[in-house]
């Protein structure tokens, strides 16, 4: 079974723009086919060259948000201190216990910056109304000074929000773009395998792709797979540990079946390999892959796949090696 090079939806930012560039390099290498369609090749690199635009205004974007926040998170510490401070002295100042609730201030001052916001909002928005009552004039210079703290917390608050908000924009322009970009490097591969789909092709072993003549699983614009009882065009297995274990079995399923049967050996590592059991380990339906979750360390697992129509199974694909 040949071994995948790559898979686009599973590579990081960087790792992806590495592989795009890699791909385009060997592009430039192949200008004199006169078989490759020049938009294709011209709009996949406008759209990477977009894309890596995006990529650094994000990671420009990723590198000042922590900044607001700490200016914002200590514009909230200073208004904290300032309205526990006004609490204290409205407490000492005036007989009324109800003071506090009218000012906002009878719980405790929040540390949550959401909370803390409105209950400033609330402690300002009454300040407002009563700040011209002589009762009030000894403590008009604290609510004062407060308030500047009020203020530069709301405009830090409003720059960190700013900037995150930009910095998420323009994450999912990135995601969008790269989204294009794969179906379009997609068209690309199964262009170029249309041309040498056993692989034959003395560049193969040259391209990003690497050296394998099978697309990935799932991948639309495949060529169609013979109807059933053919077997299976590919099958395939790979052991996942993120973000949980479990076996990735892949295939794709023959034209003309209702189901797929998926038989399953286990034989401890350096044992020879087995036969194929007598009946399947299990049934999918609708399914180009399934999640064997019940596996453990120290054996190689074999899966052999079926196409089965009206009870009925086809050819097999298999097996399919892969140890944990």
């Amino acid at each position: 079974m040949p071994i995948k090079t790559r898979a686009p939806k599973d590579l990081g930012i960087d790792d992806f723009i590495s592989f795009v560039r890699q791909l385009l390099l060997w592009l430039a290498g192949q200008v004199g086919d006169p078989d490759y369609r020049a938009t294709l090749v011209d709009g996949l690199q406008a759209k990477f060259d977009a894309l890596e635009a995006k990529f650094l205004e994000y990671k420009q974007l990723k590198i000042h948000v922590p900044e607001k926040n700490e200016l914002y998170t200590n514009a909230a510490d200073a208004l904290h201190k300032g309205l526990s401070m006004l609490k204290g002295l409205l407490l000492s100042f005036f007989d009324d216990p109800d003071i506090h609730g009218f000012f906002g201030l009878a719980n405790p001052i929040p540390t949550d910056l959401d909370e803390l916001y409105s209950t400033g909002q609330v402690c300002f928005d009454q300040w407002a109304t009563v700040s011209a009552d002589p009762e009030y004039a000894d403590v008009a210079p604290d609510f004062a000074d407060v308030l500047v703290l009020f203020n530069d917390f709301v405009i830090k608050r409003d720059e960190y929000e700013a900037k995150f908000q930009a910095m998420q924009a323009a994450q999912n322009d990135m995601e969008e773009l790269r989204a294009e970009i794969e179906e379009q490097e997609r068209d690309l591969f199964n262009y170029y395998r249309s041309k040498h789909p056993k692989g034959d092709d003395p560049w193969w072993t040259d391209t990003p792709w690497g050296g394998t003549g099978e697309p990935e699983p799932g991948v639309e614009g495949e060529p169609p797979v013979g109807e059933w009882p053919s077997a299976p065009s590919e099958v395939g297995a790979e052991l996942i540990t993120d973000p949980s274990t479990f076996m990735r079995v892949y295939y794709t399923i023959p034209g003309g079946s209702d189901s797929v049967s998926i038989y399953r050996a286990v034989v401890p590592h350096g044992d020879p390999a087995p036969e194929r059991p007598a009946s399947p380990y299990t049934t999918e339906i609708g399914s180009e892959q399934y999640a064997d979750t019940d596996i453990e360390a120290g054996n190689d697992y074999y899966y052999w796949v079926c196409g089965v129509q009206g009870g009925e199974e086809g050819d097999f694909a298999g097996p399919a090696m892969c140890e944990v």
